[in-house]
């Protein structure tokens, strides 16, 4: 009998984190599930830690292949998933013991449902700051939630019968941005079931993808691109999505320490829908410095 859930993790070089992280899926409460370890051609000890806990542990599989990126490995763990539900995690992350019983619990409730998502906490220096996920809502969430970005990073689930599921982009110039075009190509046709319960932490870390600025600038302006051209999208949508990645881009380029570059990336947001305070904060630390604007954003909200 297959069991109801498939967890897919892909793994590049992630031997350190993995015992963390398979742990936290084997002490889930919900017990119907298999797990898959996609390794993504690895040359660290990948293979024989997650051999190692396979052979205590029937619901383990390890899958190997050549480095191909997260979107090839996702989809290879899809193509050979049993279960009936897909739940994807990354490598450093992990579940909270509820978060399979969750999602299974609104499943069952609701059997419309082809994608479900929780909230989660980011953990950095041993302290948990829950996501507020913007102005997201619980509730059903369709593609015109994903134009300005992934608030879900990739804690979804997808039914894998889902006759309109389309798979991840699996080339390179997409890496770290496949998640935002998956979820965003499949809202396109069902909603998404955002669940107000947290039940996923993403550890932050200095080897963390969204840490390689460079690289996340060229993958958000390339994804950008996929996007117009593939989706039919109204004059409000495409402002929308284009200054929120313009937003999105002159951040990463001044925490790269590029604050000139930055500034052209800024200057790209004007007229387009970004909240008016975040995009004036930010101008302020484009021109003073983080110090000088964190200095007078205080002594402007001392006078009020």
């Amino acid at each position: 009998m297959n069991p109801f859930f498939s967890v897919v993790i892909p793994a590049y070089n992630r031997a350190s984190f993995l015992t963390r992280t398979i742990q936290s899926v084997l002490k889930q409460t919900e017990t119907d599930f298999e797990l898959l370890m996609v390794d993504d051609g690895s040359t660290d000890q990948t293979k024989e830690l997650v051999n190692a806990f396979a052979e205590k542990d029937s619901r383990i599989r390890y899958i190997h292949q050549e480095n191909a990126e997260r979107g090839a490995a996702r989809n290879n763990g899809i193509r050979k998933a049993n279960g009936e539900w897909i739940v994807f995690l990354d490598s450093d992350d992990e579940f909270q013991e509820n978060h399979l019983s969750t999602l299974k619990k609104y499943i069952l409730q609701d059997s419309s449902i082809q994608l479900i998502a929780s909230r989660y906490t980011i953990c950095e220096n041993e302290k948990n700051m829950v996501q507020s996920m913007g102005e997201l809502q619980p509730g059903k969430i369709n593609f015109s939630s994903l134009l300005k970005g992934n608030p879900f990073a990739c804690n979804i689930a997808i039914k894998k019968s889902n006759p309109s599921l389309v798979l991840f982009r699996e080339e390179r110039i997409y890496s770290s941005m496949e998640d935002w075009i998956f979820i965003l190509s499949n809202t396109w046709s069902k909603d998404l079931l955002f669940i107000s319960e947290t039940t996923v932490i993403m550890h932050e870390h200095p080897d963390r993808s969204m840490r390689f600025h460079e690289q996340v600038i060229k993958s958000r302006l390339a994804a950008q691109e996929f996007i117009l051209g593939n989706f039919s999208l109204r004059k409000k949508e495409i402002k929308i999505l284009k200054g929120f990645s313009f937003y999105f881009c002159s951040i990463h380029t001044f925490l790269s320490g590029k604050r000139k570059s930055a500034f052209s990336f800024w200057l790209k947001t004007i007229g387009k829908p970004i909240p008016f305070k975040r995009k004036c904060i930010h101008g302020l630390k484009l021109l003073l410095g983080n110090k000088l604007s964190g200095q007078l954003v205080k002594l402007i909200r001392k006078e009020k």
